[in-house]
């Protein structure tokens, strides 16, 4: 009797668990599947530093701020993304990889989008950081753009 209590009790709990997962799963909407595709384009081009495919996702006047702590002091750089460009062209550049863990999406009258995306970023296979990326995005001729890029890096040790 233990034996098949056990069992019940299982497949009941696998079953819960299943049911709930399902319920409490994400559905996505069209607008969501497109910002989530584009956030992971947008990091795979900028993992490849690939300016050129990067700047076509941007709007006109886009900016990229820098929050991490160092050395025990915050410190914030905020620039225009054409500035991130510039800077990017002059270091030395190691191509990384960052796949999204977690995404949290709010989209307000179909053409302004807030994005979080939580991430670790590998560079050569080895995990480097944890990164909050966080973006607007605006939709421009049915095409989402990014207004606002900005992140926070926590590195692994």
């Amino acid at each position: 009797m233990k034996i098949k209590l056990s069992n019940f009790s299982f497949t009941f709990i696998f079953l819960f668990l299943l049911f709930n997962n399902l319920i409490r799963g994400q559905e996505w909407n069209t607008d969501e599947k497109d910002l989530t595709k584009r956030v992971e384009q947008f990091l795979f081009f900028a993992g490849n530093y690939d300016i050129e495919s990067m700047s076509k996702m941007m709007t006109d006047h886009a900016n990229v701020g820098i929050a991490r702590l160092k050395d025990g002091n915050n410190f914030i750089i905020t620039m225009t993304i054409q500035q991130y460009f510039e800077e990017t062209q002059k270091r030395t550049l190691r191509p990384y990889f960052e796949p999204v863990n977690e995404f949290t999406i709010h989209i307000d009258d179909e053409h302004l989008a807030f994005v979080r995306a939580d991430a670790i970023l590998y560079a050569y296979g080895v995990p480097q950081s944890h990164n909050l990326d966080y973006f607007i995005l605006m939709k421009e001729n049915d095409v989402w753009k990014f207004l606002s890029l900005s992140y926070t890096p926590t590195p692994i040790p």
